[in-house]
């Protein structure tokens, strides 16, 4: 065995301790420097291997992944700016709590800053975007090496895999010559890591209990929460049968019932200041991650309870409402049973009272729906109410994300959306390594833009028959014309909605992707079903009005006013 090959005993060992570690998806960029990696990994049996060549667009599609299986799962990819087309799925991993873990090729230290090509600074190159960051030893011929090297390798995988949850990064640096024969694993021991469950003190218990007691007006607010959670579900059903704890959960935290309010920004914006006033909590319980209603944060940053709990392994030190004053690391569900178990009646009428608001506002809604023109609107009504039971569905953000929260949500269907830096780069990637992985019908509704931003997705073999996209078409978004923006944006709005004339049917078809296309509310109704039960992998444009959809969204909300 010569020198090279002793050299990469650390390299060989990887792959083994990656899949007793409980990886099973491994996402490849080809490349030169990172080929020991891929040979190494090549070998091991019991993985599921990707070959992805853009680098942005298989971050995420391991993303998509992750939040499927809720696993850990494996990218590589090779030196230099490679590492950097990572950075938006790492950091989107890094705030939805998914553990990738990305195996980055380098130069030997060396090297750096010598003219080397494809060499950058990969150290550490996700700053604070990953749990952890470590770099594996250049070479494994003393036994120290390669223990150093493996132990590395299983602190990484495991601080990834405990909460909270989220990628991290192992830089490896290669000499060459790369393309050597790599010695056979040594299978070395595995280092595992004992979960634990945080409990809480007794005295903590009475304290909790007694402040949620003595509150007359809780809210309990669910933001984005990837799995649904029975357990959790049924607690907070519990729950919002008493008159005084009303719970607001956004179709993300994939949690509902009747007596949820799923439409928080829609809600808050039909109801008139008095109510408003009433409105205000003395205790907010917030449980998943963000949420995407910028009116219900605004209010409880101007109007904040006097108590503001955040609750869950993952979301420590939240403090969205600018009023934090308990952060509790316990699971959700045992949290929300320990409350309900020793709940007190209250004579409050808090919850009750803006349930029933919520129900007028829902009948308004129910009538203006079939008042109003074809649009970006009425057709993701549409869409949301003929999807079929089990659907993935994923939502684009910018408008498609917010136009879903307008309506119920529907239990016997899952939501996502890459809303943990909120950004339109991976959406139809995150779309397309879900699919592959789940076999469940997967939906995307995404916009024009976020779309053509991402259309590299298309560009690989893993784009499964069940996966059907649905692109919201208007020439070039109206997100700036619906927000509330300042009259300076006029002059210079086509800065903004960045206006567009891509044939979206010739690229498709350039992908081998069915195409249907729907201009008006007839052609919809009549292709949909096709659509659904095409037997490719298929996209459906509906294209509509960019001054209609702005003018249809604005009517909305005023025909919902109470």
């Amino acid at each position: 065995m010569n020198i090279n090959n002793l050299n990469r005993r650390g390299i060989s060992n990887i792959p083994y301790i990656c899949k007793e570690l409980g990886i099973s998806d491994v996402v490849i960029c080809p490349g030169s420097r990172n080929a020991p990696l891929i040979i190494a990994f090549s070998r091991q049996h019991g993985l599921n291997l990707y070959s992805i060549v853009d680098e942005r667009s298989a971050g995420y599609f391991a993303l998509g992944i992750g939040l499927y299986t809720n696993k850990p799962v494996a990218v590589v990819c090779t030196s230099g700016t490679a590492v950097l087309n990572l950075a938006p799925a790492v950091a989107e991993a890094y705030y939805q709590n998914v553990p990738l873990i990305i195996f980055t090729a380098d130069r030997p230290a060396e090297l750096i800053d010598q003219g080397d090509g494809q060499t950058i600074h990969q150290r550490n190159i996700f700053g604070p975007h990953v749990k952890w960051s470590t770099e594996i030893p250049v070479e494994t011929l003393n036994d120290t090496d390669l223990w150093f090297s493996d132990r590395l390798i299983s602190e990484a995988i495991l601080k990834a895999s405990e909460n909270p949850k989220g990628p991290v990064h192992i830089n490896v640096p290669l000499r060459e010559p790369l393309y050597t024969p790599l010695p056979e694993s040594v299978k070395p021991k595995i280092i595992n890591s004992t979960s634990t469950q945080i409990t809480l003190a007794e005295e903590e218990k009475i304290t909790l209990i007694n402040q949620w007691n003595n509150a007359q007006k809780k809210l309990i607010i669910a933001g984005g929460i990837t799995y649904k959670n029975p357990k959790l579900n049924y607690w907070l059903e519990t729950i919002s049968q008493r008159d005084d704890t009303l719970i607001i959960a956004e179709n993300l935290s994939n949690l509902s019932n009747s007596r949820f309010i799923f439409d928080p920004e829609k809600f808050l914006a039909a109801l008139p200041i008095d109510e408003l006033n009433q409105f205000q909590p003395d205790i907010v319980v917030s449980i998943g991650n963000s949420i995407v209603s910028k009116r219900l944060k605004s209010y409880l940053r101007g109007r904040k309870p006097k108590e503001h709990w955040v609750i869950g392994e993952n979301y420590a030190y939240t403090d969205t409402f600018m009023s934090l004053t308990r952060n509790i690391k316990v699971p959700t569900e045992l949290f929300f049973e320990l409350i309900e178990s020793n709940a007190k009646s209250s004579n409050s009428d808090y919850a009750q009272r803006f349930i029933l608001l919520h129900e007028q506002v829902q009948q308004l809604m129910a009538t203006a729906i079939t008042e109003l023109p074809f649009s970006d609107l009425t057709a993701t009504y549409f869409i949301l109410c003929q999807l079929k039971s089990g659907t993935l569905l994923h939502l684009s953000n910018s408008m498609p994300i917010r136009y879903s929260q307008l309506f119920p949500t529907r239990n016997d269907i899952s939501y996502f959306s890459n809303r943990g830096t909120s950004g339109i780069d991976g959406c139809t990637s995150t779309s397309v390594g879900m699919a592959f992985v789940s076999k469940q019908p997967t939906v995307l509704i995404t916009g024009d833009l976020a779309f053509l931003y991402d259309s590299n997705a298309l560009w690989n073999k893993y784009v499964s028959p069940n996966l059907k996209i649905i692109v919201l078409n208007n020439q070039g978004g109206n997100i700036f014309q619906m927000i509330d923006t300042s009259p300076e944006i006029e002059p210079v709005i086509t800065y903004f909605t960045t206006p567009q004339s891509v044939e979206l049917k010739a690229l498709t078809e350039a992908f081998g992707l069915d195409y249907y296309l729907a201009e008006n509310y007839k052609d919809l109704t009549h292709i949909f079903t096709h659509f659904i039960e095409s037997e490719k992998p298929a996209i459906l444009e509906i294209k509509t009005d960019p001054n209609i959809n702005v003018q249809t969204y604005k009517n909305f909300l005023k025909m919902i006013q109470l």
